[in-house]
């Protein structure tokens, strides 16, 4: 997985961009990645050659070179043997860290992000047994779109909801009395002034969010 995320491409006129001309770089002008893909390579390296003296040790694992490093925030579910030994774990978080220097540097990560995620998504078709949840800087947005698309059903029961009871509670047995048009134009008047201070919001460059579903509601 590691591999195919380190060869993916972003097209650009007369160049190619991988990972590893957007990544954040170490003193020695390599790309800073997590501990825990030393810690995997250095296993995978181990069982190539036979050798068993490595074993990963939890929260600290002491790689070939000397160095000691701390995967207590990269494994999950972490199942020890003696002196700290893991036997299984049932979640691993790798984390890849892009530049942010410019806008074409911008737009060449948001574009790699967009492939990371697809990239996956078809790692994930092809072992169907590992669950793997990409997350970028674009999640949240387009998490959220979703939900707006997931929720449009319950919202549009709920103002047929407040359309009947406002009707309702302006209705009354006198048809002289009865004023079921003053609380349907009282709903209209709440509904022009919620687009008005969304409106306004939007115009002093305010950002959209969840709690605005809540505004008509609260007004009422």
């Amino acid at each position: 997985m590691h591999a195919a995320v380190t060869r993916i491409q972003v097209p650009r006129p007369g160049f190619n961009y991988t990972f590893a001309h957007i990544c954040i770089l170490n003193n020695d002008k390599t790309c800073i990645v997590d501990d825990i893909v030393h810690v995997l390579e250095e296993l995978k390296n181990a069982r190539a050659t036979n050798r068993t003296n490595f074993a990963i040790t939890y929260p600290i694992t002491h790689l070939k070179d000397g160095r000691a490093v701390y995967n207590g925030h990269q494994l999950g579910g972490v199942t020890v043997h003696s002196k700290d030994r893991v036997k299984s774990a049932e979640a691993v978080q790798l984390t890849y860290y892009l530049q942010s220097i410019n806008s074409l540097n911008d737009m060449v990560a948001e574009r790699w992000e967009s492939s990371f995620c697809d990239t996956v998504r078809l790692f994930q078709k092809s072992n169907s047994k590992v669950k793997m949840y990409p997350y970028t800087s674009s999640s949240l947005r387009e998490d959220f779109q979703k939900t707006s698309r997931v929720s449009e059903r319950y919202l549009v029961t709920s103002l047929i909801l407040v359309v009947t009871m406002a009707i309702l509670c302006c209705s009354m047995q006198d048809c002289v009395r009865s004023k079921p048009w003053l609380g349907l134009l009282g709903l209209v008047t709440i509904s022009l002034a919620t687009l008005t201070a969304a409106g306004i919001i939007n115009l002093t460059g305010g950002k959209y969010n969840s709690t605005f579903l809540g505004v008509p509601f609260v007004m009422l």
